[in-house]
């Protein structure tokens, strides 16, 4: 499991910094999604907060079907709470 993570990590790492733009739609101007084009840090945290976030649903369903304790689940869950909640919920509420 380790490869593959260092592995996905680093490969978006790499896409995150240097991807280029791209033509949604094929009439407007590009969309651009990296750091080169001055993109926002927090933009590129929501997918990986969502990966992880569905990672851990799996997990539950795994251990709720194995009959396993699920708590395990909700005990590494606080993190992603947490910075859900910091990150992306808190800035909605400052720019009202």
């Amino acid at each position: 499991m380790i490869p593959t993570l260092l592995t996905a990590t680093f490969i978006f790492t790499i896409a995150f910094i240097t991807a280029p733009a791209i033509d949604i739609d094929g009439i407007c101007e590009h969309v651009s999604r990296s750091l080169l084009y001055k993109n926002n840090i927090i933009s590129g945290a929501i997918i990986p907060t969502f990966g992880v976030a569905f990672y851990m649903g799996r997990e539950w369903e795994l251990s709720f079907r194995l009959g396993m304790r699920p708590w395990i689940a909700v005990a590494y869950s606080t993190l992603i709470v947490t910075a859900t909640t910091v990150f992306l919920i808190y800035p909605i509420g400052q720019g009202s």
